[in-house]
């Protein structure tokens, strides 16, 4: 389910060093998987790059209303 959860046909964005934590941490805050800037496109952390997921996967405890 991972593999499909993660949107392969995105791009991905690496982050520099020390944001992956933080980026985590925010996501933990939230309770999330996925963030979004614009409610449209998620991302989730992966290492340290962001990667375009699918939220909307059948199955998934995650939905657009669920992005943080």
């Amino acid at each position: 389910m991972w593999t499909q959860f993660l949107d392969a046909e995105g791009e991905s964005y690496p982050l520099v060093e020390g944001e992956a934590g933080k980026v985590a941490n925010y996501m933990r805050s939230g309770g999330t998987d996925a963030i979004s800037e614009d409610g449209i496109t998620a991302f989730t952390l992966v290492g340290g790059h962001l990667v375009p997921c699918n939220c909307e996967l059948e199955g998934s405890a995650l939905s657009p209303s669920g992005l943080y």
